[in-house]
């Protein structure tokens, strides 16, 4: 694999292989960390003349198969066949060429906020994403991270919202009722096993497995409000800024979402411990800049808190239930910190709505 991703670098940077040396650099995100050790799905080479560094990506079928055998300690076949059947949804097989239609898209604004795209390559029916090497800062403060990473998710969505012409042709996964009701079972029992893991009120524990239980018609709920283009990983160890330039990588999960999805995310995985206070900030830096969502209104205020709240549930159903069950297997630094600001800020969404 590693040959082969120096082949796709030297072809698309149009340089000899013996100029390109492996780059070490820390990897923020454990999960990536642990794949690329195992498998292979990022290398970092340096050219040796230039100096340049660049990053290659890699989604081959190994990184299927080594996350299936660390949430399937069990060895099931039955949730083995469905696992594979859940990736075409919620991590699809194809998320390397949905990262590269992105790249590709000629949209003004998304090019700005994009890392240094340099092209891609299929080599043995493994598509191989190449991009310079961006350092992450940390010259800002968190407070300037966290307006102008609200600043962008806003206009992000505003821009995108409803444009369904758009989210098409940048073929990105859909959500649909039947989607999630063919998953039924995988979204269960990974729920169930993930929170003998961790202590939840009860109440969120009720809620969740209810919300399961009806997940076809709240997704329907979600069409109907509107959907629009979600980065679905949005959190600081996916960005950067350099001199007060943001750049957002791993669009691999984008899809067609409510905007609540990305902003539950942001602030569950927010890298300090949520209060009331803080919740309400980022969540009025981003209402600020929105123009696709509104608490200007009663009617508008229960509309996006209500979202907010399937939102967070769907968020622990698809993503953050997965992450408490690979943690067992291997430390994730943040999720018991993310566990813990889901519980915030689903208890500030009540609060929220109760006032109304």
């Amino acid at each position: 694999m590693k040959d082969e991703s120096i082949i796709a670098l030297s072809e698309i940077i149009n340089v000899q292989q013996d100029r390109l040396i492996k780059y070490n650099a820390q990897l923020k995100d454990s999960i990536t960390s642990h794949l690329e050790s195992e498998s292979g799905t990022i290398f970092m080479y340096q050219d040796i003349t230039t100096s340049e560094r660049y990053v290659v990506k890699i989604k081959s079928e190994n990184y299927y198969i080594g996350l299936e055998q660390l949430v399937n300690q069990e060895h099931s076949e039955y949730f083995k066949q469905q696992f594979y059947t859940g990736c075409d949804i919620f991590m699809s097989k194809c998320t390397h060429i949905r990262e590269v239609m992105l790249y590709t898209y000629e949209d003004e604004f998304l090019n700005e906020y994009f890392p240094p795209f340099l092209g891609s390559i299929k080599i043995a029916g493994n598509v191989y994403i190449v991009m310079r090497y961006i350092e992450f800062s940390n010259n800002e403060s968190l407070s300037q991270k966290t307006e102008a990473s609200m600043r962008f998710l806003a206009k992000l969505h505003s821009r995108f919202f409803q444009r369904y012409d758009i989210l098409n042709s940048m073929q990105l996964n859909t959500l649909s009722p039947k989607v999630f009701s063919d998953n039924k079972y995988l979204l269960e029992t990974v729920y169930k096993t993930a929170i003998k893991q961790v202590e939840l009120p009860k109440q969120l524990s009720i809620e969740i497995a209810n919300y399961i239980n009806r997940i076809e018609d709240e997704v329907t709920s979600m069409q109907k409000q509107g959907l629009t283009l979600c980065h679905c990983d949005f959190a600081f160890r996916n960005m950067t800024m350099n001199s007060g330039k943001l750049t957002v990588i791993d669009w691999e999960m984008a899809m067609g979402l409510e905007p609540q999805f990305d902003l539950v995310e942001f602030l569950i995985d927010y890298p300090e411990k949520l209060d009331s206070h803080l919740i309400s900030d980022i969540i009025q830096k981003y209402i600020t800049n929105s123009e696709c969502c509104s608490i200007d209104s009663s009617k508008n205020y229960i509309v996006f808190y209500n979202a907010m709240l399937r939102n967070l549930y769907q968020y622990f159903v698809v993503r953050l239930a997965g992450l408490i069950l690979i943690n067992r297997i291997f430390p994730i630094p943040w999720i018991n910190e993310s566990t813990q600001n889901c519980i915030s800020l689903w208890k500030y969404i009540i609060n929220s709505l109760n006032r109304k």
